[in-house]
Formats: structure tokens, C-alpha cells, sequence
């Protein structure tokens, strides 16, 4: 018998995107119901984040494909199908998180 463990989710499961500072490592989650910028400063340390040209891809600097993501997944969450991404189970850690959403004591 082989038994294979697989993680999946909704795209209404996406709440949100944080972003983290390269230099400082502050942590700054922007809702998706709200995402109206891109972050090009961190609020704690003012180090640069996002660009608006980004050089593995000079046709498109990050603010625009942070804008597409976020666009595309509103129209993944309105589809007349169900869809459900799955993800890597990695996410597991050592016994904190179950996926019925209760934290295991």
C-alpha cells in the first residue's frame, strides 16, 4: 500500500501578500481586499523593496507583476468552477498546524 500525502488550497484561501525587507527582515502583509500599491520602501528601515524595473525581466519590473498576480487571482476566485492550488506539505511544522485550521496543543 502507498499512502501520499497532498496539500491543497482555494484561492480564497489567499488573503493577502507580505513582504519582507532584504535588509532589516521586517515582515509587512498587505490584504488582497485592499491591495491598491506596491511597497518600493520598507516602512521600518526605508531599504528599497519592490522596483519598478526589475532585472531578470526588463519588460516588467515587479509592481506590475505583483498588480497581475493580484488581479489574476481575483478572477481564479470567480470562476464558475471550483479549482483548488495544490502546494508543498513542507508547511507542516513539527505539530503546530493541522489542516482543519485548529492549532494542535
Amino acid at each position: 500500500m502507498t499512502v501520499e500525502k497532498r496539500v491543497f488550497i482555494s484561492p480564497a484561501d489567499l488573503i493577502g501578500i507580505e513582504y519582507e525587507c532584504e535588509h532589516c527582515h521586517a515582515k509587512h502583509l498587505v490584504p488582497f481586499a485592499s491591495f491598491d500599491r506596491v511597497l518600493y520602501q520598507c516602512p521600518n528601515c526605508k531599504e528599497g523593496m519592490a522596483t519598478a524595473s526589475n532585472p531578470n525581466r526588463p519588460e516588467q519590473g515587479d509592481d506590475a507583476i505583483l498588480h497581475h498576480f493580484a488581479e489574476a487571482l481575483g478572477n481564479l476566485k470567480n470562476l464558475s468552477v471550483k479549482i483548488r492550488l495544490q502546494i508543498t506539505d513542507e508547511l507542516h511544522v513539527a505539530g503546530t498546524w493541522r489542516y482543519d485550521g485548529e492549532t494542535d496543543k
